[in-house]
């Protein structure tokens, strides 16, 4: 048996690590079998990553079957080191396999370890107003040693930065730094009220330079946009800004003698305020004028004499740690197709709605002004413009440090012979992992996957998931939690999730324990079901990734949100409030205004109780029963106040009698057990009288098709997530969506990923593939055939390896087929009772789960 992909901290060889104990984990080559134990080695030279020398960390052969979160346990780790890591594994017959070797590299452990300083540039026109100005330029030379060993650059840019070494970009990353609550700031004209009591924090990246350095003279440049710290386009939320763009960076470059060479930001460096990039926005796009293009300026040798001492800057309150989730990149670069736009203007479609930019090829006149307009396809731009004054050369042209939500580019005042063979798509997003795929016999099922998949990747961006990609931009913590779990179904959502939950931790009210509806703070409404992302998505990195640490970390945080949630309550035990000034919201985005809507007194009461449920559970995982006993009297306290305030004994609803009102209060377990069956029999009537259609709204969406299946109405929730009329997914697809919409009749955004939190029921109950245990240690597999659906093939790439389940039903006949991984024991609950053939060999099932063991099984139903 031998380990793959190994990881720390969820990535493979990441560079600046700066935690004491990182992670380990690996996954198994699939041949049949088990692990039954492992070893670790970890050392400062690969010489001595071995079993008799290594000088870091040795665990011996540890007796155990677990493949992750197994936390670094050996000597200090220093900082700015290579660490060189072996991962040996042993089977069920004590069969050894390979050793497997990896590496990764430490950040700066210590503060100290800094020795550059924050600089900025002396040009900020506009330093107490909603203007911004240009992108501001630095530079330094220094001379190195002939023959280089290894080289870094360790760099935090605000709002966004883009790194030269003798006139090379350096990474790949855009748009980077990610996202974080970074500094003080003014809060000012806020729309709604909101007390700045967060943690800061600056993240920076690591980078290898080594290939871009040579012996004699060297250049470094640096160009900063104003990103998420200095954002002043969009202020209907509030003036918010943190401060002018500022830098840090230390290049450490070591010589072929041992000698360590370090080049820090100071006031050495020279900047330049009056550069070609004359305005960069997130929400409005950049202004770039060729005209002031400097060349070979991040080059050695560049004549920098009219450029000016960079000025040392106020270090932001922040404090610096390394960015370890996934950074934008350029995922797709593709040609677009031609089409004729409004009053003749070029325009191109992409296709789909997609975020990133497009890359123009043009020469024009000196002083052509030639501007690029992003288009989603509502047919709303939302504002998003790139504008190009050509310098008269042949020239490309793509922005730096903004991105765009579009379908079409309208391409304006470009020469008369631009053609779709001058213009690139450049689709951006985190570069995060595909993990999941999903088919089955109905394509509408098919079709809404994808486009879940197409919008979630267009949502996330500098490290945060946001409920639209052009016109709010930001980290509405309802969206997010409701769409986490289809999130890690499709996705490897475990690094760029375990940053927001930092961020939801960090943006807390450290005094009251409020969890405000963004996360990076940005403004925007909710209510109590948006701030429980702190709790909801911790766990689900329990179930999904087995992130124990996680939970552990946040669990203070969590017990502060409960207290101040519990604490919104009136004396009738109804949660009546949130914050003062605050929209209050419940359930949101219903189909259509004319239906009575749950109150947000009901939805959000409902939801203290799904929280003290969960936190019970937390508990219990953290070993603290006294916490779990309480959060179980509190979830019971709930239960009673709920059932005597809303349920109505002659009808067996609640509230309003809705699908909505009456799943909160099943799901959330807040139904008496003799009354359960009854309420789950009136979703399916209400579900029946309204034509097989959702009457609720993000929140209620994902659980109607939970209560409908666990009640054992499949046949109910296939029917509504295939119905074809308004308002439905079919309908949506039928009016030619591409990603899913904000609102069903596809008013406002039409890039929410909110909706697409039912894609996790494809997994769960369609292809049965549910964690069973903390991160798949053990999987439960439960395929539903529903009528009307012939087949379904999933799969899902989890942390113990490849789950995946492939059934066909024809008339009587079942075939499934299911694979199951090295580090994981199964359990099958098949659709059908009776005889079955499994793996060649009779079986009798009668209820009972089959266990399953890791490998590929294949079982038959002839319906006899």
């Amino acid at each position: 048996m031998r380990s793959e992909h190994i990881t720390i901290e969820y990535r493979e060889h990441p560079l600046g690590v700066d935690i004491s104990a990182p992670r380990f984990g690996w996954t198994a080559d699939q041949t049949p079998g088990k692990q039954t134990a492992y070893a670790i080695i970890a050392a400062v030279t690969p010489e001595r990553c071995n079993e008799n020398d290594a000088d870091l960390w040795n665990t011996g052969k540890v007796l155990s079957p677990e493949n992750a979160q197994i936390a670094y346990a050996g000597k200090t780790l220093p900082s700015r080191t290579r660490v060189y890591c072996a991962v040996r594994l042993w089977d069920e017959n004590d069969n050894a396999g390979p050793w497997q070797n990896t590496w990764f590299e430490t950040g700066f452990m210590n503060e100290s370890d800094w020795q550059a300083h924050w600089i900025d540039d002396m040009h900020a026109p506009h330093p107490d107003d909603y203007r911004s100005g240009a992108a501001p330029m630095f530079r330094r030379e220094f001379q190195l040693p002939e023959k280089i060993v290894s080289a870094r650059a360790y760099i935090a840019g605000l709002g966004m930065y883009e790194l030269f070494i003798n006139g090379s970009r350096i990474g790949d990353a855009v748009l980077a730094p990610a996202q974080t609550n970074y500094d003080e700031r003014k809060l000012r004209h806020m729309l709604y009220p909101f007390k700045d009591r967060t943690k800061k924090r600056v993240l920076y990246n690591v980078y290898d330079i080594t290939a871009q350095l040579t012996g004699g003279l060297n250049a470094v440049g640096i160009i900063l946009g104003t990103g998420w710290y200095d954002q002043r386009d969009r202020t209907v939320e509030g003036w918010m800004w943190y401060d002018s763009p500022r830098v840090i960076a230390q290049l450490e470059i070591i010589d072929a003698s041992g000698r360590t060479h370090i080049i820090g930001t100071d006031t050495s460096w020279k900047s330049y305020g009056a550069g070609p990039i004359i305005h960069n926005g997130i929400f409005t796009g950049e202004i770039f004028d060729a005209r002031r293009d400097i060349s070979g300026w991040a080059n050695a040798g560049f004549s920098d004499a009219s450029w000016i001492a960079a000025r040392r800057a106020r270090p932001p309150s922040g404090t610096l740690h390394a960015q370890l989730s996934p950074p934008d990149i350029v995922t797709n670069t593709f040609t677009p197709a031609a089409v004729t736009g409004p009053d003749n203007v070029r325009r191109f479609d992409a296709g789909r709605n997609v975020t990133g930019w497009a890359r123009i090829r043009t020469k024009g006149e000196k002083g052509r002004t030639i501007t690029i307009r992003y288009v989603e396809d509502s047919g709303q731009d939302y504002s998003q413009t790139d504008t190009f004054i050509c310098g008269g050369e042949s020239e490309m042209y793509e922005p730096s440090f903004t991105w765009h939500s579009f379908r079409y580019v309208d391409v304006i005042g470009a020469p008369e012979s631009f053609s779709e063979q001058d213009i690139d798509i450049r689709e951006v997003h985190a570069d995060v992992l595909q993990t999941g795929s999903f088919h089955c016999s109905d394509e509408t099922l098919n079709d809404l996957y994808r486009l879940f998949c197409n919008t979630q990747l267009a949502n996330m961006h500098c490290g945060v998931p946001s409920d639209c990609p052009h016109r709010e931009r930001l980290g509405y913590t309802g969206d997010g939690q409701i769409a986490a779990e289809a999130a890690m179904y499709a996705f490897d959502m475990s690094a760029f999730y375990t940053k927001w939950v930092t961020d939801i931790a960090d943006a807390q009210n450290s005094e009251t324990g409020f969890v405000p509806h963004t996360a990076p703070f940005g403004g925007g409404g909710g209510g109590q079901p948006w701030g429980s992302a702190l709790v909801i998505i911790p766990w689900l990195m329990h179930r999904f990734y087995g992130d124990r640490r996680i939970l552990d970390g946040n669990y203070d945080a969590m017990k502060k949100w409960l207290r101040y949630f519990a604490a919104c309550r009136n004396e009738r035990g109804i949660v009546t409030h949130e914050e003062p000034g605050s929209w209050f919201l419940g359930d949101w985005c219903t189909p259509t205004g004319e239906r009575p809507k749950l109150t947000p007194e009901y939805v959000n009461t409902c939801y203290l109780g799904y929280n003290a449920l969960l936190m019970k559970d937390i508990a219990r995982a953290l070993g603290n029963e006294t916490d779990a006993a309480f959060y179980a009297e509190l979830h019971a306290a709930v239960a009673a106040t709920v059932h005597h305030e809303y349920f109505d004994a002659v009808t067996g609803d609640y509230s309003i009698g809705s699908e909505g009102a009456n799943e909160f209060a099943l799901m959330f377990g807040l139904v008496p057990d003799e009354h359960r069956a009854r309420v789950a029999e009136n979703i399916a009537r209400h579900v029946a009288r309204n034509g097989y259609h959702f009457d609720t709204g993000i929140f209620g969406t994902p659980l109607l098709l939970a209560a409908l299946t666990d009640c054992g109405f499949i046949d109910d929730a296939f029917r509504i997530m295939t119905v074809k009329d308004f308002p439905s997914f079919g309908h949506m697809l039928a009016s030619g969506a591409t990603t899913l919409w904000e609102h069903w009749r596809g008013g406002g955004s039409r890039n929410h990923p909110m909706f697409g939190s039912v894609c996790a029921w494809l997994f769960r109950s369609l292809a049965g593939i549910v964690p069973a245990a903390p991160g798949f240690s053990k999987v439960r597999i439960r395929p539903l055939i529903p009528k009307g659906l012939s087949s379904v093939t999933a799969e899902h790439l989890s942390i113990r390896g490849l789950i995946a389940v492939s059934w066909e039903q024809t008339g009587e006949s079942i075939s499934i087929s299911v694979v199951i991984p090295p580090h994981a024991d199964a359990h099958i609950e098949l659709p059908r009772t009776g005889r079955w053939v499994m793996d060649g060999r009779p079986e009798a099932f009668i209820g009972t789960p089959l266990s399953l063991s890791s490998g590929t099984h294949a079982l038959t139903f002839s319906g006899k």
